[in-house]
C-alpha cells in the first residue's frame, strides 16, 4: 500500500507544482518570446500560433522533480531526475539557440544524435552498474536476452527513440502531453504491479506534471513544450523503461509515438529513394491536418489510440507475468 500512496501523492504534487507555476513561466517565456514563431516545416494554419511561447519545459519538469521527491532516496527515481535534467538542458541548449537565431534553428540534428546516444548508453551502464539490472533485453516471458556490450547500444537507441518521438509529437496543442499520460501511467501500474515500485512512483510523478502542463497546453495552447520539455520528458521515459526492464512494454505502451516517429522516417526514405512522399507532411498529425481534419479531433483520436495502446499494453504485462 506504500507505493501505491506514494505513487498517488506524486500525480499530485507535480499536478499542483504546474498549476501553481504555469502563470509565471507563461509570463515570464511571453516576454522572452514576443514574436514566437511556429516551425518552419508546419501546415500553414499554424500561423495563428504566432506569439505562442515555447518554454513550457521550464515548469514541466521541477513539477516532475517535485513530485518524485516523496522517494527522492531510491537509486531509480536519483537516476530518472538526472537523466530527465540532462536531456532537458539539452533541449534548453536547443531552445535558446533558436530564440538567439534569425532564422529559428537550434541544434544541428547530428549533435543532438551523438548527445542523445552517449546520454541513453549513461542510461544503461547506470541501470547495470548502479542498479544492478542484467546486461540485456528483458523479454516479456522474464527471461533476459543478454547483450554484453550491446546492452549500452541498446540503452542509446532506447534514448534515441524515445525523445525524439516525443519531440516529434509535440506538433499540436495537447497532444505530446495527452498522449504521454496513458503511456505514464500504464508504466506506472506494471512497475507498482511487478517493480521496481520506485520506478512507478517517478512514472506517476512525470504524468502529473504532464496533467499540470495540459492545462495550460490545450487549444488554444497558452504556452508550448519546447525542446526542453518535450526532450526532457523523453529523458525521463527512456530512464523508466531502462530502469525497469520493460523496452519491449513501451514499445506497444508508446504506439502513437513510435507510429509518429516512424512516418517522418518513411517519409524521408521514400522521398530520398523515390522522389515520393508517402504522407501528405509528416510528422503524422500533420498529415491528418492536410487531409481535412480538426486539430481538436487530431489530438482527441491519438489521445484515444494511446489509451487503447496502453491498456493493451498492461494487458498483456500482467498476463505474462
Amino acid at each position: 500500500m506504500f507505493w501505491i500512496a506514494a505513487a498517488a501523492v506524486a500525480f499530485f504534487v507535480a499536478t499542483s507544482v504546474a498549476w501553481a507555476l504555469g502563470p509565471s513561466t507563461i509570463a515570464w517565456a511571453r516576454r522572452r518570446q514576443p514574436d514566437a514563431r511556429p516551425r518552419e516545416d508546419v501546415p500553414q494554419t499554424h500561423l495563428r500560433k504566432v506569439g505562442t511561447p515555447s518554454m513550457g519545459g521550464g515548469f514541466i519538469l521541477p513539477s516532475a522533480c517535485a513530485g518524485m521527491a516523496v522517494v527522492i532516496w531510491k537509486p531509480e527515481v536519483v537516476g530518472v531526475v538526472l537523466s530527465m535534467a540532462l536531456f532537458g538542458l539539452l533541449g534548453l541548449a536547443d531552445d535558446l539557440r533558436k530564440i538567439r537565431s534569425s532564422r529559428g534553428r537550434g541544434l544541428k540534428a547530428r549533435e543532438k544524435l551523438v548527445i542523445q546516444a552517449l546520454l541513453g548508453a549513461g542510461l544503461a551502464l547506470y541501470a547495470h552498474r548502479v542498479l544492478g539490472r542484467p546486461d540485456g533485453l528483458s523479454l516479456p516471458s522474464g527471461s533476459v536476452a543478454h547483450l554484453g556490450w550491446g546492452y549500452y547500444v541498446l540503452g542509446a537507441f532506447v534514448a534515441m527513440a524515445v525523445t525524439n518521438a516525443v519531440n516529434l509529437t509535440d506538433g499540436l496543442d495537447g497532444l505530446a502531453a495527452g498522449s504521454l499520460v496513458p503511456t505514464l501511467l500504464a508504466v506506472m501500474t506494471v512497475c507498482l504491479s511487478v517493480g521496481p515500485e520506485a520506478c512507478g512512483v517517478a512514472a506517476a510523478a512525470v504524468a502529473g506534471a504532464c496533467v499540470g502542463f495540459l492545462r495550460f497546453n490545450l487549444s488554444p495552447a497558452r504556452i508550448w513544450m519546447g525542446d526542453t520539455g518535450s526532450l526532457g520528458l523523453g529523458g525521463a521515459l527512456s530512464a523508466l523503461a531502462i530502469f525497469g526492464g520493460i523496452e519491449w512494454f513501451l514499445a506497444v505502451a508508446g504506439a502513437v509515438l513510435a507510429a509518429e516517429a516512424l512516418s517522418v522516417i518513411i517519409q524521408v526514405v521514400s522521398f530520398k529513394t523515390t522522389g515520393r512522399r508517402v504522407f501528405r507532411m509528416s510528422p503524422l498529425h500533420h498529415h491528418f491536418e492536410l487531409v481535412g481534419h480538426g486539430e481538436t479531433a487530431i489530438v482527441k483520436g491519438f489521445w484515444a489510440a494511446s489509451l487503447a495502446a496502453s491498456c493493451l499494453a498492461v494487458g498483456l504485462a500482467l498476463l505474462v507475468h
